[in-house]
């Protein structure tokens, strides 16, 4: 099953980004995919496909990596986009309690090499991606719009992590809680 670990956000988080950021930015002639508000989140770290048995491993292992981390204050942000002269994605970060956030992905990447999932191979970036760029046509408009556009610091908190399965549909992806750990 294809499946990530992600930070849930609360529903203000998304109200404000769907409603100050991505009905602005989707009004421009840019051919991007624009995630549903319900599908936002904060990746910690993508799996690809894993089997049961990798699966169940998670399961097991990942609680003992996240014992006494508690509770992480995170507020959004700037807003930017990945992949230089022809983004690819538009994302918003976050800042707060990274180093908390960091422990939390390094005992995750921990895990999913037991179960022998490749590397991340990335410093972790803590963001929360917004759309996916589909050509980039007009994307210099776009640019110079997101640098008007200022990310009001709203702050958040987990307690908890979420496993997620991903089931790529023609309508866009599903995601389907698998299992909540706590911090």
């Amino acid at each position: 099953m294809r499946s990530f670990f992600a930070v849930e956000l609360p529903d203000n988080i998304k109200g404000w980004v769907n409603n100050d950021v991505i009905k602005r930015l989707s009004k421009l002639p840019v051919k991007a995919k624009w995630v549903d508000s319900k599908n936002m989140h904060l990746t910690l770290r993508f799996l690809g496909n894993i089997d049961y048995k990798q699966f169940e491993t998670l399961l097991l292992k990942t609680p003992k990596v996240l014992v006494n981390i508690g509770i992480i204050e995170l507020k959004l942000s700037k807003i930017g986009t990945f992949g230089g002269r022809s983004p690819r994605v538009v994302w918003i970060s976050v800042d707060g309690e990274i180093d908390k956030l960091t422990l939390v992905y390094k005992g995750i990447e921990d895990v999913c090499m037991s179960i022998v999932l490749e590397s991340d191979n990335h410093k972790y970036s803590p963001h929360i991606t917004i759309a996916r760029i589909k050509s980039p046509v007009n994307t210099g408009k776009l640019v110079s719009e997101i640098k008007k556009i200022v990310v009001n610091p709203l702050r958040f908190y987990t307690e908890k992590i979420t496993l997620f399965r991903s089931t790529l549909t023609p309508q866009g992806p599903i995601y389907e809680v698998l299992e909540k750990f706590s911090l």
